[in-house]
């Protein structure tokens, strides 16, 4: 899943979605401050250098906007949230087929945010569905609607084996009701089978205050193997948990650049809204792969007018060995912690690229 504490910060900003569900077992809410921060003396410095990129078809017929990444089956899927589609690309990037198009009608979109791929079929979630995904079958032929029970509207995607884990907008009008839970796990044809990633209580304290924090309220799951992980914009805390949702543990460092928010009454003043996105640093991404993991961040660089993304790769879990680099191109796709897949940047009249870089250290 792409990172997606959205880069569209301001559109984030102004989003509120509110939505409940049937009761279950409490949990109580996530620790506001459980992380271990990491000095700049132990976190090793590490440098980019790009060794190939892919050219996303041709100006005419390629991709606006990269929502989300995914490779399958030898091909690339891309969600482009400007053409309300999935185009599939080869490893050249040469367009194979459009799934998917803008309307409202079965098998289109509105604003598509996520997919995955879930025994061969590809759910994409559409906040303007509701809590409805739109479900493909292999090829690209759209199937059905498959309803969720689920907390909240998902934003978030990833695959969990024979299961289909959903994260939900953060904002909560009644979080005890829905037991502080904002992500679901489910059957390919809806069914819940578990729920978890507690919901970080400073959403809950700033929407009721109408605070600017409750609204920059978009987190991403993530899987790999049997274990879940998921991460809220606002902290450096990565929840770990099992298939079913049950908590495992917590990956608790925090990258030395990282900024903690700090909540501010909403206002329709941009300069207060610009000051606000540049104070803190967003957690906007994890991707888990074998050994370890990448952790991407963001921060609004006022002087600039752009959000700055951050990597901070580590190397095993429990006591990890890190990295940082700084100021880079969006993350769109990470198959190892020594490889990412950077979006670059857009040239008029021009194919989108995606950029293939190597993490090593600086010497």
């Amino acid at each position: 899943m792409l990172p997606r504490t959205r880069t569209h910060c301001v559109l984030a900003l102004l989003t509120a979605v509110i939505s409940a569900c049937r009761p279950d077992a409490p949990h109580a809410p996530m620790e506001v401050a459980s992380f271990t921060r990491l000095n700049s003396a132990s976190v090793e410095r590490l440098r980019l250098v790009k060794v190939d990129s892919i050219i996303l078809g041709t100006a005419r017929e390629g991709v606006s906007a990269i929502t989300d990444f995914e490779e399958h089956d030898g091909e690339l899927y891309v969600l482009d949230a400007m053409s309300k589609s999935v185009r599939v690309f080869d490893r050249s990037g040469a367009l194979k087929r459009v799934i998917g198009r803008a309307g409202h009608g079965p098998g289109e979109f509105t604003d598509p945010v996520s997919m995955a791929f879930v025994g061969g079929r590809m759910y994409v979630a559409d906040p303007h569905a509701g809590k409805r995904l739109s479900t493909f079958a292999p090829g690209g032929r759209f199937e059905r609607e498959t309803e969720l029970n689920v907390p909240t509207v998902p934003v978030s995607l990833a695959e969990a084996g024979d299961r289909i884990a959903t994260l939900g907008i953060l904002v909560s009008g009644d979080p005890a009701r829905q037991q502080w839970a904002t992500m679901a796990v489910s059957t390919p044809d809806g069914r819940n089978v578990g729920r978890g990633c507690v919901l970080d209580p400073r959403y809950v304290e700033s929407g009721r205050r109408d605070g600017m924090i409750a609204h920059f309220d978009f987190g991403s799951v993530a899987a790999r193997g049997n274990r879940l992980y998921c991460v809220q914009g606002i902290s450096p805390v990565v929840q770990v948990m099992d298939r079913a949702g049950n908590p495992v543990g917590q990956i608790r460092v925090a990258p030395p650049f990282y900024l903690a928010p700090h909540d501010q009454k909403l206002t329709m003043n941009q300069k207060a809204i610009f000051d606000f996105m540049a104070g803190f640093t967003a957690h906007a991404g994890f991707f888990p792969v074998d050994g370890g993991f990448v952790s991407a961040y963001s921060r609004f660089d006022r002087a600039q007018g752009e959000v700055r993304f951050h990597l901070f790769v580590c190397h095993g879990e429990r006591r990890p060995r890190c990295g940082t680099v700084e100021n880079v191109r969006r993350p769109v796709y990470v198959p190892s912690l020594d490889t990412v897949y950077l979006e670059e940047e857009a040239q008029p009249n021009a194919p989108m690229q995606v950029g293939i870089y190597r993490v090593e250290p600086v010497a």
